[in-house]
């Protein structure tokens, strides 16, 4: 096995890069070049499981919980996907009653997975042997089982950033590509009219009417305007036209993008530790631990706006 070194900073901004050119991939792939931007298909919802730890330093275990967090925070920049938030997810394990479990089977993740709602979910392992630490994920397609696509990297075990920014590139690439094809053949369905009848249905009608018209202004006859009744029904309810609506959509998108914590410019794994333990003691109520563990997190490191967002969450 060949040990993977990735220098903190670069790993950032390869990270970065790769999400942008994913999404930008995807986008590109899957809408066809007549598509109206309002018939874009809805992202497709994926879920980050808690890894399973399988080394021997039980310290080690509640790391997951950071891990989790922040793949979260980094696969939300893939822009054909919706992640569900780590908060939602120990929700459900809370509510199955799993929250001591170290690991999860293929069933029960399956279970938790559509609970979330998910269409698919990320899950995976980790261990630590010696100067390594190793990281393993697969996409799953929650109702089948099928693996979509995998992920491994190898660092050095007090490179913790290092390593989770490099498998959160190589799973936003995943996504961007793999669900694809899925995504589209939801949408491939024709849309249906007033009558349920759909596709040439609806064209025969628009151009049966035309013809009427035609014919109607050839013979002289005059066509009925429209009443104001109909005239009310095609304007919009909320009084956004579509072109307005598509534009609040972009800019919606815009703003979440910006608002985004971006990683630190570096973060060993004690820290990573400590930040993981801060999550662990919000989820088990204890918050004056977790805001203790966040506040040791910032000042070790400053940078660190994932863990400021949720320190200042936890104070609102």
């Amino acid at each position: 096995m060949t040990n993977r070194t990735i220098t903190p900073g670069f790993s950032s901004a390869l990270s970065v890069a790769i999400l942008a050119a994913a999404a930008t991939v995807a986008a590109l792939a899957v809408v066809p070049q007549r598509a109206r931007a309002d018939e874009a298909p809805a992202r497709t919802t994926v879920a980050v499981l808690y890894f399973d730890y399988r080394g021997t330093d039980e310290q080690l275990t509640v790391l997951r919980k950071g891990l989790a967090q922040m793949l979260v925070s980094d696969l939300s920049a893939v822009e054909t996907v919706q992640v569900v938030e780590r908060e939602r997810l120990q929700e459900v394990i809370d509510e199955l009653k799993l929250g001591k479990s170290r690991a999860f089977d293929s069933s029960t993740a399956a279970r938790i997975g559509k609970l979330l709602g998910a269409r698919y979910q990320v899950v995976g392992a980790y261990f630590d042997f010696g100067k390594v630490l190793r990281v393993d994920a697969r996409v799953v397609d929650v109702e089948t089982g099928a693996h979509v696509g995998n992920a491994a990297v190898t660092g050095k075990p007090d490179d913790f950033l290092g390593v989770e920014q490099a498998l959160a590139a190589k799973l936003a690439i995943v996504l961007a590509t793999k669900l694809a094809p899925a995504r589209v053949a939801e949408k491939a369905a024709p849309p249906t009219g007033r009558s349920g009848k759909a596709g040439k249905a609806g064209k025969a009608g628009k151009a049966g009417k035309a013809g009427k018209s035609r014919k109607a202004g050839n013979s002289g006859r005059s066509v009925r305007p429209r009443t104001s009744d109909e005239a009310a029904e095609k304007q919009p309810v909320d009084g956004k036209t579509d072109d307005d609506k598509r534009g609040d959509k972009a800019l919606e998108n815009k703003r979440n993008k910006s608002s985004r914590p971006k990683p630190p410019a570096r973060l060993d794994t004690a820290t990573a530790l400590r930040y993981s333990r801060s999550l662990d003691a919000r989820d088990r109520g204890d918050v004056d631990s977790a805001r203790a563990d966040l506040k040791a997190v910032i000042a070790a490191q400053p940078d660190f706006q994932l863990a400021a967002a949720d320190l200042a969450a936890l104070v609102r």
